[in-house]
């Protein structure tokens, strides 16, 4: 799905989903009119330009960025960091554990 935008982008939708996709930038005014037509989506902008977008290169660039998400979520590491706790033998002694004596 596609939307002009106010911000001079188009902006890609997944019809399915509703999720933003991405956006294409090259107007410098708002995007007024798109049509698709022989495999290109042309949009008309306030700015009295009309630009024409290969869809093959959006499919490429949808299908990039989908591919960094993925792999930017799979290099992700959890790291738990283990603070030791001190006592005798390497083990914690139990909170209150201790018992002060008297002078």
């Amino acid at each position: 799905m596609l939307s002009g935008s106010d911000d001079c982008t188009i902006k890609i939708w997944d019809a399915d989903s509703g999720a933003f996709l991405t956006d294409l930038n090259g107007h410098k005014n708002a995007v007024s009119c798109m049509t698709l037509a022989n495999n290109e989506l042309f949009s008309g902008s306030l700015d009295h330009y009309v630009r024409i977008w290969d869809l093959p290169s959006i499919d490429e660039k949808i299908y990039m960025l989908a591919c960094m998400a993925a792999e930017d979520i799979r290099s992700r590491k959890l790291r738990r960091m283990v603070i030791p706790k001190k006592g005798k033998g390497g083990k914690g002694a139990a909170k209150g554990s201790a018992k002060k004596g008297k002078k």
